[in-house]
């Protein structure tokens, strides 16, 4: 019997989330991923509502042409600007925000969280309101941020700015750190130098298992396969950040501006 393919589109901003495709394709190997980032999108603090909506209605209708089966949200951004936008979608939407969430409270119920994330991020209280926590640590990690952006990950320059990040949590009595930011996670080396021992939560393998219970259900994922990655984009990737961040096979398709 065939095995068909699924479709799994993966909406995006900026480049911070990248890292999940990683994880991504790993698990759904026989599946193809359609990933889309608008980063012409510098700063959607300094956006209208209706200018952020229309952007990301773009990206959905555009990725809607590509028969998706599932849309997986992965930046907070979006859910905190769209959120009521994506919710009424006529296909599966599993967002970062709402999988984190109920995630860490399902598994960290009134313990110690450690919350690393941007500072408007942190500001906007997305997450921190829905948690139910002992005691809610907030780490800034904006320039954090930056250097991953550069992969200048296990160099001087990351381990100096985790301790200066981890200092926040340093000989707290913590029992999860929570990135709002999939590619934090690559420094888990760094992380690990100052605390041990210290529970990561692992975003993008919760993405992965809310996405294969939506779409497969009871079922087994094929062991073989040959799906495939396309990376849709309007305005120009760094091609060597991109190759740094991935470790898979992906196709780089331009889409028109007005798309």
């Amino acid at each position: 019997m065939k095995v068909l393919n699924k479709n799994i589109g993966v909406l995006d901003l900026n480049i911070d989330n990248i890292y999940f495709l990683n994880a991504l394709r790993e698990k759904f190997i026989n599946d193809n991923i359609h990933y889309i980032n608008d980063m012409s999108i510098t700063n959607v603090d300094e956006m209208t509502n209706d200018d952020i909506n229309k952007s990301i209605n773009n990206a959905i209708n555009y990725l809607l042409t590509k028969n998706i089966d599932v849309l997986i949200v992965v930046s907070d951004s979006i859910v905190e600007f769209c959120e009521e936008q994506i919710n009424n979608l006529s296909i599966p939407v599993i967002n970062i925000v709402n999988e984190t969430i109920k995630y860490v409270n399902e598994n960290y119920e009134h313990k110690n969280i450690g919350f690393l994330s941007t500072t408007s991020m942190i500001e906007a209280n997305i997450y921190q309101k829905n948690f139910e926590y002992n005691h809610l640590y907030n780490m800034h990690g904006d320039e954090l941020k930056l250097l991953i952006r550069n992969q200048l990950v296990k160099t001087t320059e990351t381990f100096q700015e985790v301790k200066n990040v981890i200092a926040t949590i340093y000989k707290k009595d913590v029992d999860v750190l929570v990135p709002s930011l999939i590619n934090y996670l690559t420094v888990y080396t760094e992380i690990n130098e100052f605390i041990k021992d210290l529970d990561i939560l692992p975003v993008d393998n919760i993405l992965c298992d809310a996405t294969q219970n939506l779409l497969y259900k009871e079922e087994s994922l094929p062991e073989k396969g040959k799906g495939k990655t396309f990376i849709y984009y309007k305005q120009q990737f760094d091609n060597n950040m991109l190759n740094r961040l991935l470790k898979i096979k992906y196709n780089l398709v331009e889409i028109e501006k007005n798309a």
